[in-house]
């Protein structure tokens, strides 16, 4: 297999891809009509009863109303290359993460 060489514009030696998945509201909770909580969390329970876990939520909810901002505005610099996917139940929860790109300049 041959190398293909490579050149980066201005010189650059190296490239850098940061990937920002987002997937905050798009966790399963009784709260919006599903059969059950999420089953992953940071102890790796999983309730199987109908019941809110009240701990996961507001552990997802943290990600979307502190953490998002942040990102978001990080992005939505004019000089920031991006490609923005997210999960399609997040952008339904939180309309801020369907609405940076659309309402940018390219």
């Amino acid at each position: 297999m041959q190398h293909e060489r490579i050149d980066w514009p201005n010189g650059a030696k190296i490239a850098l891809s940061i990937v920002v998945n987002v997937e905050e509201g798009s966790e399963m909770t009784i709260a919006r009509g599903d059969r059950g909580m999420e089953p992953v969390d940071e102890l790796g329970i999983h309730i199987k009863s109908p019941i809110r876990n009240y701990g996961n939520e507001s552990n997802y909810l943290y990600g979307i109303k502190a953490g998002a901002p942040r990102v978001v505005a990080l992005l939505a610099r004019p000089d920031a290359a991006r490609t923005e996917p997210a999960a399609p139940e997040t952008t339904t929860v939180s309309p801020a993460f369907g609405s940076p790109t659309s309402s940018r300049p390219k």
